[in-house]
């Protein structure tokens, strides 16, 4: 009784090359995969990992001064854009855990919104208002102490004096830690610094 090869010797190289080729494609897929479920694996361990490096340094004493308060009323940022009544600005944020995509903002300018800007006192002027409050602060020991001079004068102003490039402070009514976009009550046009 003969017995039939089980491989055709005539496509043994085919087979032998099928093989290779299924093995080959096998591992590429099997490479694939495991590289990204260990990718997955190790972005959520970085994750894990951050967050609680970031817990530690805002449980610390030095992390308090890094901590978001819970509320923010007040803004200073840079002019972006100015579209009809909005205006974007990009904030420089202080605090390194902040959530970086809050660091542009935008404000509605409504009919009850406060414009001002800050205009630099002369410094002769400024001197004498410091010296005024210095005398006046000497004189009564317990009184109420005077409020300090600031350094500017406040001068009425409009939207269309706000432009791209100024850098303003923005007071609004509600809590605005989060938002992306509000309504200010108050803003000041700050001096643009004087180039030597």
């Amino acid at each position: 009784m003969d017995q039939q090869p089980r491989i055709c010797p005539t496509h043994t190289f085919e087979y032998i090359g099928m093989f290779v080729i299924g093995v080959l494609i096998g591992s590429g897929i099997s490479f694939v995969y495991f590289n990204q479920s260990s990718s997955r694996e190790g972005d959520s361990a970085y994750q894990a990992g951050f967050d609680a490096a970031k817990k530690r340094v805002e449980d610390s004493s030095f992390g308090a001064i890094m901590r978001t308060p819970d509320e923010i009323k007040v803004l200073s940022g840079t002019v972006t854009k100015v579209n009809g009544n909005k205006v974007d600005f990009h904030i420089q944020s202080t605090r390194p855990f902040d959530e970086p995509t809050l660091d542009n903002r935008t404000i509605t300018i409504v009919a009850e919104t406060k414009i001002s800007k800050l205009i630099q006192k002369d410094q002769k002027v400024f001197q004498s208002e410091m010296e005024t409050f210095i005398k006046s602060s000497q004189i009564k020991e317990g009184a109420t102490l005077a409020t300090p001079p600031e350094p500017f004068s406040y001068a009425p102003a409009l939207l269309a004096d706000i432009t791209v490039g100024d850098v303003l402070t923005v007071i609004a009514e509600e809590n605005i830690k989060t938002k992306k976009e509000f309504t200010a009550t108050d803003i000041q046009i700050q001096p643009k610094p004087i180039n030597n």
